[in-house]
């Protein structure tokens, strides 16, 4: 029995409370002074009541099961929904298929969803380590590997997750492996591997309900291999393409001699490009572009009139534009990078001058605020973040802890400076250049790419991977597990007078940049990203051709290498990182603006061909936007896919079967 206490005194605080079960159950006697409530402690029990005095309940790991049990049991929603956000903050590989259980059991709806979705969006590391992937029931198990959304890097995944699922009781699990195996998309696996660990397997080759499946795995294969199938291989659950999990987007640039709002999806599971353009939104050039907290915000710019201090965000769920707070300074082509879940905008040219000025967004406040200048005015220029080891200083409070310290100043876009300085002949070049860039044609077949694409140009690309790297054509951050200090890195551009070689990076924590190394070639109109623990930058201009080299970075010995040149030159292009490569998209050649596409994958050392965009455009930005709950709407349509995979290797002999 809980200990005594009247509930009186503050009756609008406690109306939740007072229509909730405690006080409108039939049991309940309005005479009584004294409650019972078995199987609710007196800890508990004392929060629920406190709620309605406060409308706030302090939830921990230790009280949160039984917590949301006695809430849900008295109808107290608010509390429930407390607990809810708890757990879906707390989720994780180890625990989500018991939260997922747990939802379920107590009719928590939205919650049963995220934990859901967190099981099919780290279903690799859930088959790793949770002990209670190894408790599940055969149906569920199904359920799970049947859906589109899993994400994994390759079939083969999700066949040893079966396997490794059977091997926890095989005597009372082997004869379910007919309907797990029916749910893995066999053709899809390596040749090779479906042969020797798949066909091969002793449960497979001793089922007689396992044969049908081998045998259509095995036409499957040869259909696409042949060709002889184009749409109906997709409608087919052995060969039908999953979603990704995170989609790349080309937003905005300047197509033909005007800026265009275009947005393109691509899909690398498919390799195939949508156009999913929101057409209320302006047009824009020469912007930054990073995703962050569930927005895709578009940084500065030009639209060809005026140079923009603007800041949109776009909901990629709900296809909304709204405003955000604008930078002190107007920046076009302006560098942008996600740091520790801020904003940084640096450089770029703002109508007068070319600019060394950076500042930081926070967008829980939605306020801008200007932070130390770089060595260096450059427009054009590109950044990203990534751990490293040069000039770090020890690690203080991060940035989510320190904003929660002090209040910003208000943000408030200042005027232009009124001050034209005279023109320099370098700077004179590149007005040129960009001038032609953007009178340069965009259509007809004399400006089709050299090399035409053909599927499997390339090595198999990693499916489904969670993106290593979420960035935009000139933002880009990288997570790791490293201790190292994560620091901003800006490369090139061009200062108003030549085109830069330098590079420096932004410590955070000391609010201090330094120069680094500089770049073996000078590059305006660069792309810089980090990828593999190195921060790249690809092409660019040097003020007498378009680029086609690249280097790369290593912070622990602070010099720069060569990397393999792309198939075709190009500045002010999009780039981005996903599924563990690295994509290079649209730009300028020196000729026209194009539209071709391509990818460099560091294990291999080699660059190959992705499938063109629609839209023909330079001065875009990319990012990559993950784990969205309507990726089906940045997409092909599985059913209406025309083109066929990538070619597979299959010798005849594959295609006997001896079981």
């Amino acid at each position: 029995m809980w200990t005594e206490r009247r509930v009186n005194g503050r009756e609008s605080d406690a109306a939740e409370l007072s229509r909730s079960a405690l006080f409108t159950s039939d049991w309940c006697d309005t005479q009584m002074a004294v409650y019972s409530f078995p199987g609710v402690s007196p800890e508990v029990m004392r929060l629920i009541v406190e709620y309605a005095y406060t409308c706030a309940v302090p939830v921990t790991p230790d009280n949160v099961e039984r917590l949301l049990a006695a809430a849900d049991h008295f109808n107290v929603m608010g509390v429930v929904r407390e607990c809810c956000r708890f757990l879906e903050g707390q989720l994780s590989p180890d625990n989500c298929i018991g939260v997922y259980k747990f939802a379920s059991l107590y009719f928590c709806p939205e919650l049963r969803q995220r934990a859901y979705l967190f099981i099919l969006h780290h279903f690799e590391e859930v088959v790793r380590s949770s002990d209670e992937f190894l408790e599940l029931e055969a149906l569920q198990l199904c359920d799970i590997i049947e859906k589109d959304h899993l994400n994994i890097k390759r079939e083969s995944v999700a066949f040893e997750a079966v396997l490794r699922w059977i091997a926890h009781a095989p005597s009372g699990r082997k004869r379910h492996i007919s309907l797990l195996l029916s749910k893995v998309r066999l053709a899809l696996m390596d040749t090779n591997y479906f042969m020797n660990n798949v066909k091969n397997n002793e449960m497979v080759k001793h089922s007689e309900e396992c044969k049908p499946i081998i045998i259509n795995t095995l036409k499957s294969i040869y259909h696409l291999t042949t060709n002889e199938t184009r749409g109906s291989d997709f409608q087919n659950p052995l060969t039908r393409p999953r979603l990704p999990y995170s989609v790349l987007l080309a937003i905005g640039g300047w197509s033909g001699s005007s800026p265009t709002n275009g947005i393109e999806a691509y899909d690398g599971l498919t390799d195939h490009w949508l156009n999913v353009t929101v057409e209320e939104e302006s047009p824009r050039a020469y912007h930054g572009a990073a995703y962050l907290d569930g927005f895709v915000y578009c940084i500065g710019g030009f639209d060809g009139e005026e140079y923009f201090s603007s800041v949109r965000k776009l909901n990629p769920v709900t296809r909304t534009w709204h405003q955000a707070a604008p930078m002190h300074s107007r920046r076009c082509y302006v560098s942008v990078a996600v740091l520790e879940g801020l904003l940084y905008a640096m450089g770029g040219f703002d109508g007068y001058v070319r600019l060394d000025s950076a500042e930081q967004y926070d967008p829980e406040a939605n306020q801008w605020t200007v932070v130390s200048s770089m060595h260096e005015r450059r427009s054009d220029a590109s950044a990203t973040t990534l751990r490293g080891k040069v000039g770090h200083g020890a690690l203080g409070p991060g940035p989510r802890e320190r904003r929660r310290l002090r209040r910003y100043g208000g943000s408030k876009a200042l005027s232009p400076r009124p001050l034209r300085v005279a023109v320099s002949y370098n700077e004179w070049i590149l007005r040129r250049e960009r001038e032609r860039e953007r009178e340069s044609p965009i259509q007809g077949a004399s400006f089709a790419p050299p090399h035409a694409f053909e599927m499997g140009s390339g090595p198999p690309r990693p499916a489904l991977g969670r993106s290593v790297v979420s960035n935009n054509g000139s933002t880009k951050y990288l997570l790791s597990t490293s201790s190292e200090t994560m620091s901003v890195y800006i490369c090139g551009g061009f200062n108003g007078n030549e085109c830069l070689s330098t590079a420096e990076h932004y410590n955070p924590e000391s609010n201090q940049w330094t120069l680094i190394a500089p770049m073996r070639s000078p590059r305006s109109g660069v792309g810089v990203i980090a990828y593999g623990e190195q921060v790249y930058a690809v092409g660019g201009f040097d003020r007498a051709n378009r680029l086609q080299n690249a280097e790369a970075y290593n912070p622990s010995t602070d010099s720069w290498r060569a990397v393999p040149t792309m198939f075709n030159p190009r500045s002010n292009f999009g780039i981005e990182v996903m599924d563990d490569l690295l994509f290079v998209v649209g730009g300028f050649n020196g000729l026209y603006t194009t539209f071709n596409a391509e990818y460099y994958d560091q294990k291999t050392d080699k660059w190959y061909k992705a499938h063109n965009m629609g839209i023909f455009r330079s001065a875009l930005s990319c990012c990559v936007v993950p784990g969205l709950p309507n990726v089906h709407e940045y997409v092909v349509p599985r059913d209406t896919l025309q083109s066929p995979r990538k070619k597979l290797k299959l010798s005849t002999s594959h295609c006997m079967l001896s079981m």
